[in-house]
């Protein structure tokens, strides 16, 4: 009787090793599968942020390339010359009417190249040209008043009447910059109507010193 018992004893610790046993490797595969899961879980994320970058840097490219774009030498795309050319002549118009004749030309200049850029304009104000002549490059052969979304040239004066050399002038530069547009406005005349001229350059480009 007392060996069955033991027998029965035995067995019983044998059995309740090998449960403790069993647990400590339920939990070691538990383990691993929420560590696999896991690496899983990580991988899956970096999976979705390649796919992301995937989506993302073509249309960061093509909106950078949009910006050089408009950092270049030729108009900026968006409005017409002829667009351009009307808020030219309205902001003008507003200034000669409200500040009247007989300021220095650079307070026009300033104000007018304010008002453009209120209207979402380009504007480079006293713009340095070059001129090439005779294999030599002078690097500053003039200075152009006002550049309108690099397309139209504003050439501003402030004198009692304008004479025959300010359109030769005017021409000359848009020539040098192969601009189609330009605009001789004069701010000491009476009314903006006599004083405003509208030049198209319509004559062959001279030597640029950046194409030659």
């Amino acid at each position: 009787m007392q060996g069955c018992v033991r027998l029965r004893v035995g067995r019983a610790a044998r059995l309740g090793k090998r449960g403790r046993r069993g647990g400590r490797g339920g939990t070691r595969r538990r383990e691993g599968t929420k560590g696999g899961g896991g690496e899983r879980g990580r991988g899956g994320g970096r999976g979705g942020e390649f796919i992301w970058f995937l989506l993302f840097v073509p249309t960061w490219l093509r909106v950078q390339s949009r910006g050089m774009e408009n950092r270049g030498g030729g108009p900026i795309r968006g409005r017409g010359v002829e667009e351009v050319a009307t808020e030219i002549v309205d902001c003008a118009f507003r200034i000669h009417r409200d500040l009247g004749p007989g300021l220095l030309e650079s307070v026009y200049e300033t104000v007018l190249s304010k008002l453009l850029e209120d209207r979402g304009l380009t504007v480079q104000r006293q713009h340095p040209v070059s001129i090439f002549y005779e294999g030599r490059t002078f690097r500053e052969g003039f200075r152009a008043d006002l550049i309108v979304n690099r397309a139209v040239l504003i050439e501003l004066k402030s004198v009692e009447a304008l004479a025959p050399v300010h359109y030769k002038q005017t021409l000359t530069y848009l020539r040098l910059l192969q601009l189609p547009l330009g605009f001789l406005i004069n701010f000491g005349a009476p009314t903006l109507r006599e004083g405003c001229r509208r030049i198209v350059n319509g004559q062959p480009n001279l030597i640029r010193p950046d194409s030659a």
